[in-house]
């Protein structure tokens, strides 16, 4: 009897940890998160990094604003808005920042292939299930998170934020 009860425990333990194991790397094990970046022609875009280069690399941008920052550093707010996405920046410590990006319609995507008016299903087939939030799907990076707002399971505004 004592065997059998030392044989249920070892395969108790081994079952747990092979469940451990299964739920690791489906969440993307190795403690590598995702960063999550936007891509417009050779420009690439992070929300919560510097402003660098990449709105002068972007070009013209086809509407401009700015307004007084209220982020409790001095400087500007600045909305730059291009053919299908808009950039948002804040100031911070060392020059502006990439606060938010948006992708305002269906002529750009996301790396992924991803873009307004997508479904649900494309979603979560190219970025795993995210965390469902009320009519969204949020997917935390490292340093990013990627919001999809979606209506009747169809994608209507993409974000990309700091976290």
């Amino acid at each position: 009897m004592k065997s059998n009860r030392k044989t249920v425990k070892a395969l108790c333990l081994v079952l747990s940890l092979l469940i451990l194991l299964c739920l690791t790397c489906a969440c993307g094990g190795g403690g590598e998160e995702a960063e999550y970046v936007f891509v417009s022609g050779s420009v690439t875009l992070q929300a919560g990094a510097p402003v660098g280069t990449a709105i002068e690399n972007l070009g013209e941008p086809k509407d401009y604003r700015e307004s007084g920052s209220c982020g409790g550093i001095p400087g500007l707010d600045r909305v730059y808005a291009y053919e299908g996405f808009t950039v948002y920046t804040t100031p911070g410590m060392d020059g502006d920042v990439i606060a938010k990006i948006e992708l305002t319609d269906d002529s750009v995507a996301t790396p992924e292939g991803l873009k307004i008016g997508s479904d649900k299903q494309a979603v979560t087939d190219a970025l795993g299930v995210g965390e469902a939030v009320g009519t969204t799907l949020v997917y935390t990076g490292k340093d990013t998170k990627l919001t999809f707002v979606l209506r009747d399971d169809v994608v209507t505004n993409i974000q990309y934020t700091g976290r």
